[in-house]
């Protein structure tokens, strides 16, 4: 049974959590990625920083799970809060 997404908190970056952006969509909405971050799957949402302040939900649209086991490369689309899901 596939289990419901989980949000990941990315606001605090450090050692064995950390993403950085790759290419981002001309519509700005969507992104590849890589990062470090034990748990993430596809579906999931990743909390990102959006100034000192404030914060913006992705949702894993696709995930590739790399070496190291807690590294990984995404494609993840803009999901703001509210939204259906």
């Amino acid at each position: 049974m596939k289990r419901a997404p989980i949000d990941h908190d990315f606001t605090s970056l450090g050692w064995g959590r950390n993403i950085t952006f790759i290419r981002m969509g001309l519509d700005g909405l969507s992104a590849s990625v890589i990062g470090h971050g034990v748990g993430v799957e596809q579906g999931d949402y990743l909390i990102l920083a959006n100034g000192p302040s404030e914060t913006t939900r992705y949702r894993v649209a696709k995930l590739e799970h790399k070496q190291p086991a807690d590294c990984w490369s995404a494609t993840i689309e803009f999901a703001p809060r509210g939204a259906q899901e």
